[in-house]
């Protein structure tokens, strides 16, 4: 009988790790997938280093298997291999940590560039599977389709969750404005002063933020009948390398709430510039809501599961107040003016106005060459340059047409707000791979999230978890602006 000659994943592992690797084939193969390990197919008496050249370039994708002994002599050999068809022909290259990887794994440079499946200390949980199966085949698993009572029950948990994370967002702002003005360091900054500097007082604004956010819905969730009274695991941007350790997804706390505490401007504290973003995930379910203040403007965006987003403009009596918070009141739910919004209909990048991230040395020129050639061309409307979320936000509230970065890439904690809500208003949002392609992004299991959530260390993978995007009032201004990018790469 003929062998098939397609595989969809090659197994490149350490002979020490033979047993797990058998464990792994046998999870796979039942997922239906075909699985090529050396010991099933390798024919005896046949050139077995041929046949692993072969397999090698047919395969549809290919898995690094790590475990507690790193590469072994010939696994070395064939991930170059690999890595050669990456680059020849993107072939999708898959690192795995098995259960009993190190801590800090010594891969290869090109291997931690890419997006890890972490089964460390877990071993092969159905979601790091789901995970796997994803960057094996390039389809996102199918989210269950709810019953209309979980679907009634889900967004009631996604109202309440939004009402706190937006009474979080004002009040870490008023409490962020006070504390800088008092000169009040954040601990780790009079502990270990080498960790922060003293006159960098955006890093003072996102770590006091950060502690003020995590007061309030720690303090909402002592209510007891709240939905965040079960606890929740809370990831402050500006200390997101350490925020899980030892934490498994197994654990009572079923939510995870993300923070940006305050994307700023030097005119902060001042004159309450800037934004401050919360976003909650419900492990195993997906994004259920969102909460994003531009405070220069007073407005507050939120978005709650499978509704459309909205804007409030706050009531400030006074909006260069100075409040000393008492975490021990409750902490209310902002009030005002409710806006709807929504995205314009601009198709063609010649009448758009569209923001382009100029933030930090690493994309600065780039970016700035990009928008000087648009602008002298005519190719372009405007060119704007606002940071963080606030880029998606006013394309969400129609203000901009389109926000591209393209260069760095932001981590997945700055990532997630600005975006949800912009979907939520009718935006387009799509992910920016490395050719300039558009991939349209999904906010429902989220496996990045829940693969780092399983790990025993979060540094790298949260680092490296950097995601470029379009976000645009049409798809059709969005294809517009992949080309523009893609001819740029060519020339």
């Amino acid at each position: 009988m003929k062998r098939s000659r397609h595989f969809d994943v090659f197994l490149c592992h350490n002979r020490k790790d033979k047993l797990a690797v058998r464990e792994l084939d046998e999870k796979l193969r039942a997922r239906g997938l075909k699985v090529w390990l050396d010991e099933r197919e390798l024919i005896p008496g046949r050139p077995w280093q041929e046949s692993l050249e072969k397999i090698i370039h047919t395969t549809k994708s290919a898995a690094v298997l790590v475990g507690a002994d790193g590469g072994g002599p010939w696994q070395q050999r064939e991930l170059h291999g690999c890595l050669s068809e990456f680059v020849e022909r993107d072939l999708p290259v898959i690192p795995v940590l098995l259960r009993n990887a190190p801590r800090k794994p010594d891969l290869p440079l090109f291997l931690k560039l890419l997006t890890w499946v972490d089964f460390r200390g877990v071993g092969l949980t159905k979601e790091g599977l789901a995970l796997l199966e994803w960057g094996i085949t390039g389809k996102a698993p199918i989210q269950k389709t709810l019953s209309p009572a979980e679907h009634r029950a889900v967004q009631a948990e996604a109202m309440q969750v939004a009402d706190a994370l937006s009474a979080a967002v004002v009040k870490s702002v008023e409490t962020a404005e006070f504390a800088i003005k008092n000169s009040r360091m954040y601990p780790e900054a009079q502990t270990d002063p080498g960790k922060i500097n003293p006159n960098d007082t955006s890093k003072h604004v996102d770590l006091v933020c950060g502690e003020i956010i995590e007061e309030v819905l720690n303090q909402v969730s002592k209510d007891a009948g709240h939905v965040l009274s079960e606890g929740f695991y809370y990831i402050p941007e500006e200390r997101s390398a350490t925020w899980v350790q030892g934490l498994t997804t197994g654990s009572a706390k079923k939510r995870v709430i993300v923070a940006d505490e305050a994307d700023d401007t030097p005119a902060f504290i001042t004159r309450l510039g800037g934004t401050v973003l919360l976003a909650c995930y419900r492990i195993g379910f997906g994004w259920i809501a969102a909460a994003v203040g531009d405070f220069a403007r007073r407005r507050l965006y939120t978005r709650i599961f499978e509704k459309n987003s909205s804007a409030i403009q706050l009531e400030y009596p006074n909006p260069h107040r100075i409040l000393y918070p008492d975490l021990c009141v409750p902490a209310v739910i902002p009030s005002g003016v409710l806006l709807p919004i929504s995205p314009t209909t601009t198709k063609s990048l010649k009448n758009a106005a569209v923001n382009i991230y100029l933030g930090k040395s690493a994309r600065v020129l780039d970016t700035a060459r990009l928008g000087a050639q648009l602008l002298r061309k005519g190719n372009i409307g405007s060119i704007h340059s606002h940071g963080g979320s606030l880029g998606p936000i006013l394309v969400a509230e129609g203000s901009l047409d389109a926000s591209v970065e393209f260069v760095k890439g932001f981590k997945r904690i700055d990532l997630i707000p600005g975006l949800f809500v912009a979907q939520g208003a009718g935006a387009k949002v799509f992910e920016l791979t490395s050719e300039y392609e558009l991939i349209e992004f999904r906010f429902g299991i989220d496996f990045q999230l829940e693969s780092i959530l399983n790990s025993q260390e979060t540094s790298e993978l949260v680092d490296l978890a950097r995601q470029r995007f379009v976000v645009a009032a049409t798809a059709e201004l969005a294809e517009e602006i992949a080309t523009m990018l893609r001819r740029k790469k060519t020339r």
